[in-house]
């Protein structure tokens, strides 16, 4: 698949806000469910129910902005399937349980050795980062949150970038 930009995911956010502004985020979510059903399928799934409210909402703000990036290059993909998404899920955890205690940022580290979507993974790694650095925000990620979050968005980008 064709390298999504940093340039690209910009593209998306910017995009993302204005249709946000004009719609109701719901309806944003029909349209990712009418593409990616799979996807937005995980996102509402159980699996997230130790998230809270506003860590919810702000992976799938994150995820709707991964998916659009995607989308821009490859506006034709295939779905995709429920079980794909959960082995690159498995195999992610897999991943994250090797790395040995440390600051989040360096856990992530073995994730981006020869990624072929760097620009994606550390835009998914900065907006957990960045969260919490800022306090303002008023999301305020726990530990466990931004680790599920990173998990789960790093399966959805190894999904919709796959060959």
């Amino acid at each position: 698949m064709e390298f999504v930009s940093e340039q690209i995911i910009d593209e998306a956010i910017l995009s993302l806000e204005k249709e946000i502004e004009a719609k109701d985020t719901e309806l944003l979510m029909e349209d990712m469910g009418r593409h990616q059903p799979a996807v937005l399928s995980y996102l509402l799934s159980e699996a997230f129910k130790l998230l809270t409210q506003k860590e919810r909402e702000y992976l799938v703000s994150l995820s709707m902005v991964i998916w659009r990036a995607t989308r821009k290059v490859n506006p034709n993909a295939e779905p995709v399937d429920p079980r794909t998404l959960e082995e690159k899920e498995e195999d992610n955890w897999e991943k994250l349980e090797e790395v040995p205690a440390g600051s989040f940022r360096d856990r992530l580290d073995i994730f981006f050795k020869d990624y072929p979507q760097e620009d994606l993974l550390a835009f998914a790694e900065d907006a957990l980062v960045e969260e919490e650095e800022e306090e303002d925000s008023g999301i305020a990620l726990t530990k466990e949150g931004k680790e599920l979050m990173f998990v789960a968005l790093k399966t959805i980008i190894d999904c919709l970038t796959m060959e």
